[in-house]
């Protein structure tokens, strides 16, 4: 079992590479555009 300090900081480190690459984008879909608009979201959630 890994600990819960890895795991979290694991979650948050892909939500920031996904948010980083999202943000780069220039041509965005629908679904990279709500992925983007959630994030603040996401990162709330993933620290609780």
């Amino acid at each position: 079992i890994l600990p819960t300090d890895s795991i979290e900081t694991t979650r948050i480190s892909v939500a920031n590479i996904l948010h980083r690459f999202l943000s780069t984008k220039k041509h965005i879909t629908y679904c990279d555009r709500y992925i983007l608009n959630s994030y603040a979201e996401d990162i709330s959630f993933l620290q609780e």
